[in-house]
């Protein structure tokens, strides 16, 4: 919901629609489809990979957007990760990267990344 949150906080011509696809978005397996990275994003600095595998638990998912980058896609067109460019950090996630455990590294570069631009913000006040 955080992704589809910020779509329509940063947009109000966002639609939110229900998930029709081949690829299954609402599962609780731990690793449910792969998702593609644009290398102009964040998230690809921050992960350093053009693909990665993630859970999934949405029905519903953001169409459009017009003021985000959209900086990750399931291989079914659907959006994965949007971020707000005019930001320093504000990347919204369709996955959760919290329900994997200390050993995946995609969601420990994810989270130190948030940590350490905390803490940078912090610094700056």
């Amino acid at each position: 919901i955080g992704l589809q949150v910020m779509a329509c906080s940063a947009d109000e011509n966002v639609n939110i629609v229900g998930n029709n696809s081949n690829i299954v978005h609402k599962t609780k397996d731990l690793y449910a489809h792969s998702i593609s990275i644009s290398d102009k994003s964040k998230l690809h600095r921050i992960l350093g990979k053009k693909e990665i595998i993630v859970n999934s638990r949405h029905s519903k998912h953001v169409e459009n957007v017009s003021k985000l980058l959209v900086s990750a896609r399931s291989l079914d067109g659907q959006i994965e990760a949007l971020e707000n460019t005019s930001c320093k950090y504000n990347i919204g996630l369709q996955w959760h990267p919290e329900s994997f455990d200390s050993s995946n590294e995609d969601s420990k570069n994810i989270f130190g990344s948030f940590i350490e631009s905390a803490i940078q913000y912090k610094k700056c006040k």
